[in-house]
């Protein structure tokens, strides 16, 4: 199960004024990991940017994402909030 950040409305809509809905870091070096995130978002929405990566890690691996997606909702999964009903498969292995 992940957690889910989830952009939505007007704020969005503007492709001329692009608006970031999670902005990681400032520009500068240090620290930051982010896991098992969603990050998505409902309806047409061009002037949405997901997620701006503002930092250089101070050293290796130390500024990363690991198991997160970043995806429209409205196009992969759901449509008006609604889950689909997705048929179930098993594999044997």
């Amino acid at each position: 199960m992940w957690s889910q950040i989830v952009a939505y409305g007007p704020a969005f809509a503007d492709a001329t004024k692009p608006t970031t809905l999670v902005v990681v870091g400032s520009g500068g070096t240090g620290k930051v990991e982010l896991q098992d995130l969603l990050f998505t978002s409902v309806g047409n929405l061009p002037g949405l940017i997901l997620v701006e990566w503002n930092v250089n890690a101070a050293f290796q691996g130390s500024a990363a994402m690991w198991g997160s997606y970043l995806f429209s909702l409205s196009k992969a999964l759901f449509t008006h909030g609604k889950l689909p009903r997705l048929p179930f498969q098993s594999r044997r292995c």
